[in-house]
Formats: structure tokens, sequence, C-alpha cells
């Protein structure tokens, strides 16, 4: 009875204190104002893609990258709970950082060529 009773005790903690969920302490900005306060933004297509890096194609060059045309390599991790940006060979990325946080988002490759602030501009608008 002893070891019911201990084990239905282990259960009710377990449930009742579910895993810590992702809870940054992230000001509220909007989508434009974190992609303005990044050190690097840039518009580019993934050339590759590792565990820990992503080198990506520079298509349109903005704060802290280097030319068009040029690629850059930079660091890549996991951020626990709150998430991962995936990156895959081919996808095209205004690139804003390596926090999903932040303002880095996958677009349409339709939108690689377009300038930065009118694909900040339509992500502001659509929320995202």
């Amino acid at each position: 009875m002893r070891l019911f009773l201990g084990l239905m005790a282990a259960v009710l903690i377990a449930v009742s204190n579910p895993a810590a969920a992702c809870s940054p302490a992230v000001e509220q900005l909007s989508f434009k104002q974190k992609a303005e306060a990044s050190n690097v933004l840039f518009i580019g297509g993934v050339e590759e893609a590792g565990d820990d890096y992503v080198i990506f194609r520079v298509s349109k060059s903005g704060k802290g990258a280097p030319a068009a045309g040029e690629t850059i390599r930079l660091e890549h991790k996991s951020y626990g709970t709150c998430g991962e940006l995936k990156f895959e060979t081919g996808d095209v990325w205004l690139y804003a950082g390596d926090s999903p946080m932040g303002a880095s988002r996958q677009i349409e490759q339709k939108d690689m060529e377009t300038e930065i602030a009118a694909v900040v501009e339509m992500l502001d608008s659509e929320g995202k």
C-alpha cells in the first residue's frame, strides 16, 4: 500500500509540474523593430546547413552582411524549448540573427531580389 501511495504521489507531482516552456525575457517589439535592432540583416539563399552552422549566398546585403553574391557562414544553435530555426539547402531567408524569437524568416523565392526594407514592411504588416 505504501508503494502504491508513493507511486501515486510521484505521478501527481509530475503531472502538476510540466516541463518548463519557453519564456524568454523579450521586449514586445514589432517585427520591423526587431529587424532594425538586429546586428546582421540580409536576404540570402541557403547553400549549406549543418547541425551548428549555415552558409548563405547573399542576394541583398544589409547591416553586418557581405556584399551581394558573396557567402557568409554563421553559427547556428537550438534554443531549447524556445525552438530552432530550420535551414535547408535552397531555402531563401530574410536573416536577422539565429534566434527563433527574432526577425529571421523564411521567405519565398520570388522575394529573393526584393529590397530588404520592402520585405521587412511586408512581414511587419502581416504580423509575422
